[in-house]
């Protein structure tokens, strides 16, 4: 019976872990904290198991790992132009 009750939580935990973001190439996404120049901008250069940024005020690149660009990520600004 002890067993049946914690279930439930693990489902919780699993649906809040693997949420999804859909991000593409060149896309203006906007973080949760400012960046020590003043903007809140990104754009995503690189995707994979890390998310590669460059801030859209001061030009700098960071590599963030899946799972804390996910925990940061706020808004897609602009989606990128899709080629067809």
């Amino acid at each position: 019976m002890m067993g049946l009750r914690n279930v439930p939580v693990l489902l919780i935990c699993y649906n809040l872990c693997s949420m999804y973001i859909e991000i593409h190439l060149g896309d203006i996404v906007r973080l949760r904290k400012i960046h020590p120049c003043g903007s809140y901008e990104w754009r995503v250069i690189r995707l994979g198991a890390d998310v590669g940024l460059i801030c859209q005020g001061c030009g700098r690149k960071v590599l963030l790992p899946r799972g804390v660009f996910n925990k940061r990520y706020k808004v897609t600004v602009k989606h990128a132009q899709q080629e067809e």
